[in-house]
């Protein structure tokens, strides 16, 4: 944000010719990335901020600065009247930095950093980088007012650094220096149908026609998912396909219906290649609700289809016999 409101002040109020910038480099020694970040191994002295080295007084170097050119009306917006103006220094390197105002040498940043001068004349400065491979960038920068302290790496690091993350780290002067991004969490998708105990859990409903048994097609993958672990857990010898509706209407009719439908999910379950004599079909109409009430939104939780296990062989764990003379001492 520091930075992004820089050049664009920078961009509308530069009155002053702009030296001519130098190529910048990284010093080829040195990491492309800062492995750490101390939050609070800095050099605040009210006038001076964030500085590691300083070559100067800094009880004196705001007043022995002056400006190279004024302000436009953009940039005095920044600069209130009777507020403390602040030179921004932001190191946009891999490389830390020494760093000169108006020629003057102010001492050593570091890289990716923010620092500041404060309590100085507002205006435009020349700000100088030198880096350790001999290369040098000047920028004409325009102050500012900052009323709270410059955190070394901007606000964003900080808060990625104390919730624990390592951020990664990229030049970018449209946002600043700085470009975090925390890392990439693989999130396993909780599998929609689960064996669990004595159920076959789905995260999903099993979905019909309207008062009908014919199972809609958004519900094929659901039941291919279900199939699936039968196959996959040959010990579950039994399970009850259990059909059930809302309240809605004539018990008798409803009863009929959910037989219907646990009735067409075995077919279907049968078709996918379990064994008809592993699957049992039940309909139990409105009997069982899940959750009471006249709501639409209870109709449709007790409209639903269940998978019970009703027969299970226990797991067999075969001991590997030890090997020849392993109880031997």
């Amino acid at each position: 944000m520091l930075l992004s409101t820089l050049l664009m002040l920078t961009a509308l109020d530069a009155t002053a010719a702009k030296p001519e910038l130098k190529m910048v480099m990284a010093d080829p020694r040195l990491p492309n990335k800062p492995t750490t970040h101390i939050l609070d191994d800095r050099i605040s002295t009210g006038r001076i901020e964030n500085f590691r080295e300083l070559y100067v007084n800094p009880a004196q170097i705001g007043e022995s600065l002056k400006p190279k050119g004024k302000l436009g009306p953009v940039a005095r917006m920044s600069n209130p009247k009777g507020k403390s103006a602040s030179i921004p220094v932001v190191n946009e390197t891999s490389s830390f930095a020494e760093v000169s105002i108006n020629g003057v040498k102010i001492g050593v940043i570091d890289a990716l950093q923010n620092g500041a001068i404060h309590d100085v004349p507002a205006g435009l400065y020349e700000v100088t980088f030198g880096l350790q491979n001999g290369y040098e960038e000047t920028r004409t920068v325009a102050t500012l007012h900052l009323d709270e302290a410059i955190i070394p790496g901007g606000k964003e690091v900080q808060a990625a650094l104390e919730s624990g993350y390592v951020p990664t780290w990229a030049a970018t002067p449209e946002r600043g220096y700085v470009i975090l991004e925390a890392p990439i969490q693989k999130i396993i998708p909780k599998p929609r149908v689960r064996l669990v105990g004595s159920r076959i859990e789905i995260s999903e409903k099993v979905m019909f026609a309207l008062n009908s048994a014919d199972i809609d097609a958004s519900s094929f993958g659901l039941l291919d998912d279900v199939a699936t672990v039968l196959a996959r857990n040959p010990t579950v010898e039994k399970v009850e396909v259990q059909g059930h509706t809302d309240s809605l209407g004539i018990a008798a009719s409803n009863r009929q219906l959910s037989n219907k439908r646990a009735s067409a999910v075995k077919d279907y379950l049968v078709s996918k290649g379990v064994d008809a004599s592993r699957l049992d079909a039940k309909g139990f109409g409105p009997s069982e609700p899940l959750v009471e009430g006249d709501t639409p939104e209870a109709h449709a939780t007790n409209r639903r289809v269940e998978f019970h296990v009703t027969q299970q062989r226990p797991r067999i764990e075969i001991d590997q016999p030890a090997p020849e003379g392993a109880g031997d001492q």
